[in-house]
């Protein structure tokens, strides 16, 4: 944006490159949790199939069965608090998707000790 001299004016430029990043965070974001969704419901089904389908005899847990259950849970833990605002968004996001993959790796690790 260019002010009444003709000059790039660096404030406001900053302010519009947040503001188009933000509402490029909000339009991905639906799909974020959808992706994480389905991540936890492929760890999900593979941990059943490593740890309950041997031990219990019983069948493996198709993916969206996972995918409902896992919905479910989320829905479960949700908490809407204040003190949520201290982490930085990027954080909780790092953590969401982190969060199955590390489970996973873990429980792969411990398949070894069956």
């Amino acid at each position: 944006m260019r002010d009444l001299t003709g000059e790039f004016t660096k404030k406001y430029d900053k302010e519009v490159i947040k503001g188009a990043a933000l509402l490029l965070f909000i339009a991905a974001l639906p799909f974020i949790v959808f992706l994480s969704c389905v991540v936890e419901s492929y760890v999900l089904s593979t941990l059943w199939g490593w740890y309950m389908v041997p031990f219990f005899n019983t069948k493996p847990l198709p993916l969206a069965v996972a995918f409902g259950i896992t919905l479910i849970f989320r829905y479960l833990q949700m908490e809407y608090t204040a003190t949520d605002t201290k982490q930085k968004l990027s954080e909780k996001v790092w953590l969401l998707v982190m969060k199955p993959v590390v489970a996973l790796l873990l429980g792969w690790i411990g398949t070894h000790f069956l």
